[in-house]
């Protein structure tokens, strides 16, 4: 699983680079009192967007497909930035001085991390979405709740072990425990599609936290998993063990309509 949280990785990035546009018109300018309620919706609309399988477009995608998608996000960041609150503002347009950066030379970029963790902790504190507080240690991931509703979810995860922990979510699709799923290869579980990756997730070093926007749209079926190799403990570089699924944390629940 490594690819994937390699993937789960470079889509923090490229949403923080979201959050500056990527290269679009000029950026936008904040209203000195700004919008709560639009800011944490822009918010959700970016991280839904960036999540979605195919949404971003590589290298060698048609011309078009990159120019739609660097106007979708243009549009977007610019409402964030145009809505976000003085407390926020400042960093959100840290964001927006990256929008003439181009990511798929530049997907490093130095201090991007700490803008993009003080919106995300913002948007928990105070945009009134409900929080779940996830504990993670060796191993075994504790207040995954069993039922939730349609809506936006702000999921903390706290690492409270010795090694990297993370929590991942997933659609689970037919009758089949989310156990005998994971029980099955990866190669396995992809080509039958049992579980419907929502390319959101936290990661978190040992004694530290990371949090995690996850917007239920549909009620269903849905999982949380770790698939950090066992042993590993820096988000630098993976271990040679086997997944923590492997383990046992990983968790269902469900999701019913608001």
């Amino acid at each position: 699983m490594r690819g994937d949280r390699i993937a789960a990785v470079l889509v923090v990035v490229v949403w923080a680079l979201v959050l500056a546009g990527l290269p679009a018109a000029g950026p936008a300018v904040a209203g000195q009192a700004g919008n709560l309620s639009m800011f944490c919706r822009t918010v959700v609309d970016l991280t839904q967007l960036v999540a979605l399988e195919g949404a971003i477009p590589d290298e060698d995608a048609p011309p078009k497909k990159i120019a739609k998608f660097e106007r979708r996000l243009a549009k977007l960041f610019n409402r964030a930035e145009q809505a976000a609150p003085p407390e926020i503002v400042n960093d959100v347009s840290f964001a927006s001085e990256l929008t003439y950066l181009d990511v798929r030379e530049s997907p490093d970029v130095l201090g991007i991390e700490e803008p993009i963790r003080a919106i995300k902790r913002f948007v928990a504190d105070e945009c009134g979405f409900k929080t779940v507080t996830v504990t993670a240690r060796e191993y075994e991931l504790q207040g995954v709740p069993t039922t939730l509703r349609t809506g936006t979810v702000v999921f903390e995860l706290r690492n409270e072990g010795s090694e990297v922990h993370e929590i991942a979510f997933g659609r689970i699709k037919g009758d089949a425990s989310l156990e005998a799923v994971l029980e099955l290869p990866e190669e396995e579980r992809v080509r039958q599609n049992r579980v419907q990756e929502l390319g959101l997730r936290a990661v978190a070093a040992p004694g530290g936290s990371d949090i995690a926007l996850v917007p239920f749209t549909r009620p269903g079926r849905y999982s949380i998993a770790d698939f950090v190799p066992v042993g590993t403990t820096s988000v630098e570089a993976d271990a040679d063990g086997a997944p923590h699924t492997d383990e046992g944390m990983f968790a269902e629940f469900r999701v019913k309509k608001r």
